[in-house]
Parts: structure tokens; sequence; C-alpha cells
């Protein structure tokens, strides 16, 4: 059988959603089986890192379609105007006359031609792949059956935070998206068995079509260690023995909490401790940033922003 594995996220930034398709697509092109993957990437071209018999990119077909485009416009306009007349219609005509003697314009709406099947289908169709797996909650429209991927349906649960009901993909969007593709899918994939429980209850999917995995951890341990362990210290001029938290800058990831705790464990246990927080900054930083100072915590912090997987690694082995 061959799988055609859907990936969207292709920037580190992207946080969870990128470390979350990376980790899959790099096990599943690691692991020995009888099937035939292909992946296909939304995103930038990453042809040069993965195996070209493993991979394609929706920018390649764009490419092959406008440089092709000049020879497709003429040969449809030479269908338009002399095969379909003098050719496809008296025959069409000639049929729907034997078939439908009383109403002709029925049979003639039977023998038009299937919409344009769209990029990824297109990919699909080319490569004769037999299923397709999305790794992320991108739009899946393809001719064969199809897997889907849900990481959580926070804006069912909690619908008040702006980053799950008004900015970025609204709750609008993300219920539609949901009500059209989980009812579809041959199979949808989630990690826990509250996750499962959630699209049975919300969505109205048959249980059996629901398979729970557990999301993978990163891959870190492939990260390659300074000899002593202290590169992304030196680096950031960081003591060890700090509380990291890496999240993205999100109302969600409750970053005021972890603050309000720091105050709490200064005040009351005398800890004077370090907090190194790491992550793209998606529009809540200056909000943390000012209660931060409203609590006379701000020196304490140290906000790294992006880091990449080398200086995670270092961070996380300094820890508490």
């Amino acid at each position: 059988m061959k799988v055609g594995v859907l990936v969207g996220f292709s920037k580190q930034t992207g946080g969870g959603g990128y470390t979350f398709e990376r980790s899959i697509e790099k096990e599943l092109l690691r692991v020995s089986t009888s099937h035939e993957l292909l992946i296909i990437d939304l995103g930038p071209n990453r042809a040069g890192e993965i195996d070209n018999d493993s991979y394609i990119n929706i920018s390649t077909l764009e490419d092959s379609i406008r440089r092709n485009k000049s020879k497709l416009r003429t040969w449809s306009r030479w269908l338009r105007d002399h095969l379909i007349p003098r050719v496809f219609r008296p025959v069409l005509t000639h049929v729907a006359h034997k078939a439908f003697p009383s109403d002709v314009d029925e049979a003639l709406s039977l023998t038009r031609l299937k919409p344009r099947p769209n990029k990824v289908d297109q990919v699909v169709r080319t490569h004769y792949v037999d299923i397709v797996w999305a790794l992320s909650p991108v739009h899946v429209d393809v001719s064969v059956p199809f897997f889907t991927t849900v990481w959580d349906l926070q804006h069912r649960l909690q619908p008040w935070f702006p980053e799950v009901s008004l900015q970025g993909w609204n709750w609008d969007q993300r219920e539609k998206y949901y009500r059209d593709i989980l009812p579809r899918a041959a199979g949808v994939v989630t990690g826990t068995d509250e996750g499962k429980s959630e699209v049975v209850r919300f969505y109205g999917v048959e249980p059996n079509n629901v398979h729970v995995i557990a999301m993978p951890a990163p891959g870190l341990v492939d990260v390659q260690e300074s000899e002593d362990g202290t590169g992304a210290i030196d680096k950031f001029n960081i003591e060890p023995g700090f509380i990291f938290y890496p999240a993205q800058f999100w109302p969600h990831k409750n970053h005021v909490n972890l603050i309000k705790a720091l105050k709490l464990l200064e005040s009351e246990f005398g800890l004077d401790l370090q907090l190194v927080l790491t992550g793209s900054d998606k529009g809540n930083y200056q909000y943390i940033a000012s209660v931060a100072e409203r609590l006379k915590v701000q020196q304490q912090i140290h906000n790294l922003g992006f880091v990449d997987v080398e200086d995670l690694v270092m961070l996380y082995q300094n820890a508490l």
C-alpha cells in the first residue's frame, strides 16, 4: 500500500505543530515496513533533506503547472472550439435522446466532466497513493480514504481564550473545519482517551473510527551535546539551576500563573529563583511582562524568544 503523509507546518517557529510533524515524519521514514511512503509537503521545498523518492512538494507541482500553462491553454481552446462541438456533443445528444427522450437536459447533465482535482489530489492520483494521513489540521479533499489528526478541541472546551475564538484560526473556522473533516475521515488519530471521547461527543464520529496513539516526544536525544553541557548557558549568560518553561506566548499557556508562583516562592519561602522562558510571541508577551514588572520579579525572568533545538537541549539539561 502507498501511504501519502500530508504535512503543513514547515517552520520551527510553528512550535508544537512543527515538532509533532517532524517527529512523526522522521520515524515513519526510519521504520522498516512493506508499505511505501510519500511525504506530501504544503510548505517550502525540503527536497534536499529527504529522499526524492519519498518526498514531493506542492510548490514543485505549481511550478510545473505554470511552465505548461500556455500549452494547456492552447489545448483547452482547441478542445472547446473544435473537438467538443464537432465530435462529443452530437454523440452525447444522440445518447440522451435514446436514454431520456423526454428530458435531454438531464441526460446531458449526467455526462459532465468531474470537477478538476485540487493540487493535493493531483499528487495523490499521479503517484497512485492509496490512503492519506494528514499529520496536522489541514484541509483534506482527496479521492482516496484519508486519516486526519486532532491535537485538541480547546475551542469547544475553553472558547473564552482569544487564540481559539477571535485570533488567527478563529472559533467559526475551527468548527467548520472539524464538522467537515471528522465525519468524512476513514480514521481520526488523537493522543489520549479523553481526546477520543471529545471527538465522539462533539462531532458524532463512530468510536471505532477514532484511534488513540500517544503524541510523540521531541527527538532531542539525537542532538549532539557539548562536552560540558553548558553551551546555551554560556551563550545566554544564565546560571544553572533555573525554572524552565518552553512555550509559545499564548494566553492559554498560563505564563502569568507561573510568574505569580515565582513571586510566591520569593515572598513566602525566600527562594530567589530564575525563570527562563522560550517561544515565539503570539501577542501576549507584553501583558506577561507588565505582570512581572508589577510583581517586581522582572529581574528574575529571562525571555530568550525562539531558540533552536541544540540550545533547547542545553536548557533542559541545566534546569532544576
